[in-house]
């Protein structure tokens, strides 16, 4: 009976050893994602929407994804102050609606952005490895989040801003960069999925 309790303890303790030994080598995904959640902060530094001009190669004007989302946070779309770049005019002036449900969506994709970081901050030095579903989901939606901000800067050139602003100009078009941390929030949600995915299979490891 002694030997069978020794036994029982003996595996316990070997399938403990293995999990302990399977969750280190966890850490390397939420280590990863951190990496990742740095490299999307810095593309809220791109133009959310712009106006190029192709004859000089270059945007007339432009808003950042800070702009975007100071000017929504504030609901300051009509100041033209440089913290909100060129909200103001043409954006605001010609195509309201759109920078309203632009700042929205920022403001939507910036918080589950903030939210992920804080859980994977907790996943990396807490070792909490379940965290990585939350921070998966947050991927998601901060993904979806930025794709419709993409869509949505896209679909300016439906207002009056290159008919009434450039004049009809040709050489004129809208453009937005909202799609590169779209894409990049997309691998940060991925390798979440992917931690949470060997997490619940290591823990079989218990059983």
């Amino acid at each position: 009976m002694a030997n069978k309790k020794y036994r029982e303890e003996r595996i316990k303790e070997e399938k403990q050893r293995k999990y302990l030994l399977a969750c280190g080598k966890l850490t390397i995904y939420p280590k990863i994602a951190l990496a990742i959640a740095i490299a999307i902060i810095l593309c809220f530094l791109l133009n959310w929407a712009s106006v190029y001009n192709k004859d000089i190669r270059a945007s007339e004007v432009g808003v950042s994804g800070f702009n975007v989302l100071f000017a929504a946070l504030t609901g300051n779309y009509s100041k033209a102050e440089k913290i909100y770049g060129d909200m103001a005019i043409p954006f605001y002036y010609y195509a309201a609606d759109h920078c309203r449900a632009l700042g929205i969506f920022t403001i939507i994709s910036f918080a589950a952005f903030a939210l992920s970081s804080v859980f994977t901050l907790i996943a990396v030095f807490g070792k909490k490895h379940i965290l990585n579903v939350v921070c998966a989901c947050l991927g998601a939606i901060e993904t979806i989040s930025l794709i419709i901000c993409f869509v949505v800067a896209l679909s300016m050139k439906n207002a009056a801003i290159l008919s009434t602003y450039c004049g009809g100009n040709p050489a004129c078009s809208i453009r937005s960069w909202a799609i590169i941390p779209a894409i990049v929030s997309a691998a940060y949600a991925v390798i979440c999925f992917i931690a949470t995915f060997k997490f619940l299979k290591i823990r079989n490891l218990l059983k």
